[in-house]
């Protein structure tokens, strides 16, 4: 086989497994939200943010110490960037979880599964990406689906909707950077820094408002945290791997 041959075949086996990354991502990230939306029914937001977080951080640290790679924790080439994604998905969390916690789960994934579409066109003008006549018709269709779901002029556009598209936005927006970023980084920074930005944030806000206690959560809310915040772990780690 040619060279060329050869490289034809290692890029189609790429597009595999990032498609099949993505689409596990996807999976995965709505295990952990229907879990995150039970959780929240006995507590605030941030709380179970905030716990959520905790457990997913101890999943990683196993995870990392199982590996016997505990370093690719936080060994980076892209540490600015990191953090800049890290922050936008304190954003994408935060609407996320207001939307969910105002609307049902069903009306806020139709609104954030506008991701894809939104990052395929960031995609065109920041990668320089083809996108294609196919993708162009699907990103109209979703545009028209997103008109059907919010009826305006019908409805009012309502504060939980907005942030469930500003979710969208912000979830496209960390997600290009990961194309900026050097391959070279284990998936488990991804996640990693993430953790580390928003936990402390979350921590000080409970904090301030006299809301963070020793105590854990409620026997009746432990397990979706946990479940929660197994799901994350993996989801967090498959989005950057399916990018890549």
């Amino acid at each position: 086989m040619s060279m060329a041959g050869n490289n034809i075949s290692l890029k189609n086996k790429a597009y595999l497994y990032g498609t099949f990354f993505a689409i596990a991502a996807y999976a995965v990230v709505a295990c952990g939200d229907a879990l995150i939306k039970k959780a929240m029914e006995m507590h605030e937001m941030i709380y179970i943010a905030f716990y959520t977080n905790v457990a997913t951080a101890l999943f990683l640290v196993v995870i990392a110490l199982g590996s016997g790679k505990f370093s690719a924790l936080y060994k980076t080439h892209n540490i600015k960037l990191h953090i800049l994604r890290a922050f936008l998905f304190l954003g994408v969390y935060l609407s996320f979880l207001y939307s969910i916690s105002n609307m049902t789960i069903a009306m806020t994934y139709t609104l954030y599964l506008t991701q894809p579409f939104i990052l395929v066109i960031l995609a065109h003008f920041i990668t320089k990406e083809y996108i294609g006549w196919p993708r162009v018709i699907s990103i109209v269709v979703s545009f028209f689906g997103v008109l059907v779901v919010l009826r305006p002029g019908l409805i009012p556009l309502e504060l939980p909707a907005i942030t469930a598209l500003l979710c969208a936005l912000l979830f496209a927006s960390g997600n290009i950077l990961v194309k900026f970023m050097d391959s070279r980084d284990s998936w488990m920074s991804y996640v990693f820094y993430v953790i580390m930005i928003q936990t402390p944030i979350l921590g000080a806000y409970l904090l301030l408002n006299g809301e963070l206690t020793p105590s854990i959560p409620s026997t009746d809310s432990l397990p979706w945290i946990i479940g929660a915040g197994f799901f994350y772990t993996i989801a967090l780690g498959l989005f950057p791997m399916a990018m890549q």
